[in-house]
C-alpha cells in the first residue's frame, strides 16, 4: 500500500514557490519603506543644520527630490495601505492648507512668492505622507521619536553653546540677544525646541528603564532652558498646545505632570535669577 505521506509533491512544491513569491514583495516593500524613512530623517537632520532650508538654493533641490520620491512611492503597491484614520484626517487638513495657499494666487501681490510657498508646503505635506506610509509597525515609533529628540537636542545644544560667546551674547543680558542656533531664526528655533520637549515628555512616560528616563529628564531641562533663551512667545505657545494635546490623548498623566512641573520649576528659577541679576 502506497504511503500517503510521500515526499513533497510537484503540486505542493508549486504552492510553496507561489507562497514565496507572494511573501517576497512584502519583504521588498519593508526594505523600501525603511530606505524612504532613512532618507526623510537624513533630510530633516540636514535641514536643521542648514538654516532650516531658508534660502531658495537650499530647499528647492530638496523639494524636487522629496516630490520625486513621493512619485516613486505611488508605484509601490501597499505603501499607503496601513494609514490609520487619524492620519488620513490630518493629511486632509494639510492638503486643504496647501490648496488654500495655491488659491491665494488669485488675490496675492507677488505670485512668485505664493508659488514658492505653495511648493514649500507641498514638500512638507509630501514628507508627512511618506513618513506615515513608511511606518510598517508601531514598534518603529519609539526609535523614530528617539532620533527626532536627538536632532532637536543638537539644535538646542548648539544654541546653548552660542551663549558662551561673549561677543555675540553679552554676559550681563541673558535675553538681550535671542538664541537662534543653527536655524538662524529665534522663533523657528523655539517652535522646534518646544515640539522636542513634547516628544521628550511623551517618551518618558513610555520608558521603563530608569537610566534612560534620567537622560530624557536632563534633555527636558536643557530644552526648557534653551526655549527660555529664545525669548519666543510662539515657542512657548507651541509647547503649551503640545502639552495640552498630550494630556488629552496620552496616558500616565500623573507622571507626565510631575515631569512638567520639574521643568517648569527650573524655568521659573531661571526667570527669578535673571530678574535679580
Amino acid at each position: 500500500m502506497r504511503d500517503a505521506r510521500t515526499p513533497e509533491t510537484p503540486e505542493r512544491f508549486d504552492a510553496t514557490q507561489a507562497g514565496d513569491k507572494r511573501r517576497r514583495p512584502g519583504r521588498l516593500l519593508a526594505v523600501f519603506k525603511g530606505l524612504v524613512l532613512l532618507a526623510l530623517l537624513a533630510v530633516t537632520a540636514y535641514g536643521m543644520m542648514k538654516d532650516g532650508f531658508y534660502l531658495d538654493k537650499l530647499w528647492l533641490p530638496v523639494a524636487a527630490g522629496v516630490l520625486a520620491l513621493l512619485f516613486a512611492t505611488l508605484f509601490a503597491r501597499g505603501f499607503y495601505a496601513d494609514l490609520p484614520p487619524a492620519a488620513t484626517l490630518a493629511l486632509a487638513f494639510l492638503a486643504a492648507l496647501v490648496a488654500v495657499k495655491g488659491l491665494s494666487m488669485v488675490w496675492t501681490i507677488s505670485e512668485t512668492e505664493t508659488i514658492k510657498e505653495t511648493l514649500r508646503s507641498s514638500m512638507y505635506l509630501a514628507i508627512f505622507i511618506m513618513a506615515l506610509g513608511a511606518l510598517t509597525s508601531w514598534r518603529q515609533v519609539g526609535p523614530l521619536m528617539d532620533f527626532s529628540v536627538l536632532v532637536v537636542a543638537s539644535v538646542a545644544g548648539y544654541g546653548l553653546l552660542q551663549k558662551i560667546s561673549p561677543l555675540d551674547y553679552p554676559v550681563r543680558s541673558i535675553d538681550g540677544v535671542r538664541m537662534d542656533s543653527t536655524l538662524g531664526y529665534s522663533n523657528t528655533t523655539a517652535v522646534i525646541i518646544g515640539m522636542g520637549a513634547v516628544l521628550v515628555l511623551s517618551r518618558m512616560t513610555a520608558l521603563r528603564n530608569f537610566a534612560l528616563r534620567g537622560v530624557y529628564a536632563a534633555l527636558l531641562l536643557a530644552f526648557v532652558v534653551a526655549l527660555y533663551l529664545t525669548v519666543s512667545r510662539g515657542g512657548l505657545g507651541s509647547l503649551g498646545i503640545g502639552v495640552i494635546l498630550l494630556f488629552v490623548l496620552g496616558g500616565a498623566r500623573l507622571q507626565m505632570l510631575a515631569n512638567l512641573l520639574l521643568a517648569a520649576g527650573v524655568n521659573l528659577l531661571g526667570v527669578v535669577l535673571n530678574g535679580c541679576s
